[in-house]
């Protein structure tokens, strides 16, 4: 589970499995993962299960909260996946990184589907930061690319 909390508010993305835990050979499909997000930012509380990470996203999104966390700028100041229902912004301000963590779509919290974006934002440490790579890292070694996938690295600057 990676889970980004500050006080009583936080996201928790929980890896279900592969989308589709048969098909080994594949490209796309092989490593498609199911995602379980449970939420609460203050106002507003939701749950929601969508295949919204790919295996190698997982790396990626590792790679951009340790270069936040070693205090490096990433190559992109929003972490996008190929799905767009989840993604990340950063800012900093006076040694903190102001995280944006923003929801569309499937992981909106609306009842129905909406293209609306949700912003959730959370200001952390870098040894928060540190932490929430660490956790996506843990979740790669769990979920390694499948297929035609396997072997892929996701660099820094991918």
């Amino acid at each position: 589970m990676i889970k980004i909390e500050k006080g009583n508010r936080y996201i928790e993305l929980t890896i279900i499995g592969y989308q589709f835990p048969a098909d080994e050979n594949g490209y796309y499909d092989s490593n498609w993962l199911q995602i379980m997000l449970n939420a609460d930012d203050g106002k507003t509380v939701w749950s929601k299960i969508d295949p919204s990470l790919l295996t190698i996203e997982l790396i990626k999104a590792a790679a951009w909260f340790r270069d936040l966390s070693d205090g490096r700028n990433p190559v992109s100041q929003i972490l996008s996946f190929i799905e767009p229902c989840l993604s990340f912004e950063y800012s900093l301000r006076e040694g903190m990184c102001l995280l944006s963590v923003r929801f569309t779509s499937e992981l909106s919290p609306f009842s129905k589907e909406s293209d609306s974006l949700y912003i959730v934002e959370l200001e952390l440490s870098k040894a928060e930061l540190a932490d929430i790579a660490g956790q996506f890292e843990c979740e790669f070694l769990k979920f390694p690319p499948r297929g035609e996938m396997a072997g892929t690295k996701q660099c820094r600057n991918n």
